[in-house]
């Protein structure tokens, strides 16, 4: 029996795309006759807890023996960690560890010194592209050579691991996020008539999908929504997730009746804004491989997104949309005339050949069947 740890954490990323990242590769895994573990560390449950579905146990370790960030105390954690997770792993087969974040070394460390043929590996999915402090870097640097393979989401990452870093570049693996297609499985006219009708019949929906924190570049989109909305009374802002609420609500003072925040949906509810939506923003300063994004194009929406390089595979300029350009050197960062001026574009022409662009590139590049599986 091959046997697969998955370790996760419980943080803000593990109810966003880390979280769809690590159901699709436990669904690739169930067919491919793995017997998986999924490892939560730092849970919020008050004490170890285990589940079990089919071929996957879940188990989350609380965090409450680490309730001090010093680094004496994570690696009493990690040892405890790694006494639960020890009691489960074979005696025989093929075992993987996948980590889905670095700074892990305790637990690498004594699974090493314990079993000798083990595989471990890990998916960065947030890359600062800053320069890092001398003490990060090494850190990182000593952490990422800890693993036998390492699956980065972004050609920049790629890069630098191997430029900055000097790691192998044989260890390492560059591949996107990717998803099912999700409309292969519906009757896409009927839903989205259906999905239309709650909003008002000359409604322009503009939806912006994420994490409500400053560097998604939300700020702008609120601010170029108001110019936009001052001319359209039909233009309605959709804001969907859930982050620092309060700062940005303060910013939507006036335009109440045309800015709805709708907080962190289910994915069927998301799935039915995307058939209502007529163009997705995302002006983010910094991305890996977005899954939102890969969403909107799997729904056909026309976008509009910042110009950086995590984007540049997903955003084809006047075919599915527009890019706008970002600088960190500037204030603001992103021309918010000519944010609002492109939303105000794609609103009112015939967007139909920018939806099928937007289908074709998720089909092309990010649907999980015309592609080999993550392994």
């Amino acid at each position: 029996m091959n046997t697969y740890f998955i370790i996760d954490e419980e943080c803000i990323a593990s109810k966003y795309g880390v979280k769809t990242y690590v159901n699709n590769l436990i669904n690739e895994l169930t067919s491919c006759n793995y017997f998986i573990y999924h490892i939560i560390l730092f849970s919020l449950e008050k004490k170890v807890s285990y589940s079990h579905q089919k071929n996957v146990i879940r188990i989350h370790i609380p965090n409450y023996s680490c309730k001090s960030k010093s680094i004496k105390n994570h690696e009493l954690y990690f040892k405890y960690s790694y006494y639960i997770i020890s009691k489960y792993i074979p005696k025989t087969g093929n075992i993987i560890f996948h980590f889905n974040y670095l700074l892990c070394d305790p637990i690498i460390e004594k699974l090493r010194s314990k079993r000798s043929k083990i595989h471990f590996l890990v998916t960065i999915h947030c890359e600062n592209s800053k320069d890092d402090s001398d003490i990060i870097f090494e850190m990182k640097k000593k952490s990422l050579n800890k693993f036998d393979e390492i699956i980065v989401l972004s050609e920049k990452t790629y890069i630098k691991y191997i430029v900055q870093y000097k790691i192998d570049k044989n260890k390492i693996k560059f591949t996107r996020n990717r998803l099912n297609d999700f409309l292969l499985q519906k009757k896409l006219n009927d839903e989205k008539e259906i999905a239309k009708k709650t909003f008002p019949v000359n409604a322009k929906i503009i939806l912006f999908v994420g994490r409500l924190v400053i560097n998604k570049g939300l700020v702008h989109l609120i601010n170029s929504f108001k110019i936009i909305a001052q001319k359209n009374p039909n233009a309605i802002l959709i804001i969907a997730g859930d982050g620092d609420f309060s700062y940005f609500y303060k910013l939507t003072i006036g335009f109440w009746n045309q800015i709805y925040f709708v907080g962190n949906l289910a994915q069927d509810d998301l799935y039915k804004l995307y058939l209502s939506s007529d163009i997705g923003v995302l002006p983010s300063y910094e991305e890996q491989c977005n899954y939102v994004v890969i969403e909107m194009l799997m729904f056909g929406l026309p976008l509009i997104l910042t110009r950086i390089d995590a984007f540049k595979d997903m955003i084809q300029d006047n075919k599915n949309g527009f890019s706008i350009s970002y600088s960190a050197e500037k204030n603001p960062p992103i021309d918010e005339n000519d944010l609002a001026n492109k939303i105000d574009y794609l609103l009112n022409c015939n967007r139909d050949s920018y939806s099928l662009c937007s289908r074709n590139i998720f089909i092309n590049k990010f649907n999980i069947n015309n592609h080999s599986k993550i392994f």
